[in-house]
């Protein structure tokens, strides 16, 4: 795989919003912002994990929804630790 591009990923669809919505539960806290491309705003992000799969024996086991419980519980773990989430 060296020198390739691989995606680490599960394939299925996630909308900007919706990823920001999983991320911040407070939607108030959510705010659009204005940015002079629109057109090369991202509307879906996928990952194609065939490549990583083919060369390596990748698969994604753990969905975004639980990756992102892990990830919190890592910072808030950090957090009550002292130490800098960054």
């Amino acid at each position: 795989a060296t020198g390739r591009i691989l995606n680490a990923g599960t394939g299925v669809d996630v909308s900007v919003n919706d990823l920001a919505a999983r991320i911040e539960r407070d939607p108030a806290r959510i705010t659009h912002v204005e940015h002079i491309h629109p057109q090369s705003e991202i509307p879906v992000l996928r990952c194609d994990a065939r490549e990583a799969e083919r060369l390596l024996g990748w698969r994604p086991v753990v969905s975004l929804d639980e990756g992102l419980r892990h990830v919190r519980a890592w910072m808030e773990e950090r957090s009550a630790a002292g130490v800098p989430v960054r």
